[in-house]
This record gives C-alpha cells, sequence and structure tokens, in this order.
C-alpha cells in the first residue's frame, strides 16, 4: 500500500510540474472579436488612402495625337480645342517647325490663357528629338503668345 502511494504521489507531482511549466503565469486577454475590428478598420484605412492617392496625386496629363508630319508625331493636351492647333501649325512658326521634321522627333502643344479676362494665349510647343531606341535625346521649347 506505501508503494502505491508513492506512485500516485510521482504522478501528482509531474502533473503539478508540468503544469507550472505549461501555463503561463497571467497573460493579457485578447478578445478576438476586438482583434477583427480593428483590423477591418486599418484595412479600410490604409484602402481609402491608397484611393485619395491614386485620386488626387497621381493624375498624369493625357495627351493626344493629333498627326504624323513626315518623321515628326505632333502631341497636344487633351484640355486644348485641337483646332487651335491645327491652326497654330498651319500657319506662321509653327509651319515652320513642321519644316524640319527629317529626322524622328515628337512635338507637344499646349496653350492656356495669360489671364481670364482677356483672350491671349501662351502658347508652349516643345520638339523633342529621338534617338535610335525612341527615347527623348533633346527638346527644343518655343513660347508665343496669340490673341486666341
Amino acid at each position: 500500500m506505501a508503494l502505491e502511494n508513492l506512485q500516485v504521489n510521482e504522478k501528482s507531482r509531474d502533473y503539478l510540474v508540468m503544469q507550472a511549466i505549461s501555463k503561463p503565469e497571467k497573460e493579457p486577454s485578447v478578445h478576438k472579436t476586438r482583434l477583427i475590428k480593428w483590423t477591418g478598420v486599418l484595412f479600410i484605412i490604409i484602402g481609402l488612402a491608397i484611393a485619395l492617392y491614386l485620386n488626387f496625386f497621381d493624375k498624369r496629363e493625357d495627351v493626344t495625337l493629333l498627326k504624323q508630319v513626315q518623321q515628326c508625331k505632333i502631341f497636344y493636351h487633351s484640355k486644348v480645342n485641337a483646332k487651335r492647333v491645327e491652326h497654330y501649325f498651319s500657319e506662321g512658326n509653327g509651319m515652320k517647325l513642321l519644316t524640319k521634321c527629317s529626322t524622328p522627333a515628337y512635338i507637344f502643344y499646349d496653350d492656356s490663357k495669360v489671364h481670364e479676362k482677356t483672350e491671349l494665349l501662351e502658347i508652349f510647343v516643345a520638339k523633342c528629338t529621338v534617338d535610335s531606341e525612341g527615347e527623348f535625346s533633346e527638346c527644343k521649347n518655343f513660347v508665343s503668345t496669340k490673341v486666341g
């Protein structure tokens, strides 16, 4: 009988030691629903930040191909009236610029009102030469004013 008690006591002692090792003293309780809720809120905030960035800060200006004259491709800003672009390249400095299109180049046209109370336009034109790989190598800029 003393031997049986000894075995029970050994098992009891091992059980208590294992319980003491495997259980931390006191863990802070984490509520799973609260954790899921805050994770969802965090994802919503991150998604909203990305959407705002793409909407307000990552706007790319659109350009439209007007036509190609010899080896020059003429582009203009999408908000510009295409008739004004056509008119610019049909006379004066625009026509003179198109006579020098024997090498590949991109020509970019943009205009804007100098002041909202006048019809005076400031015209920006850039002619960029293109190397054999299609990369810009040099740009020449031209600025002029015209009553629009």
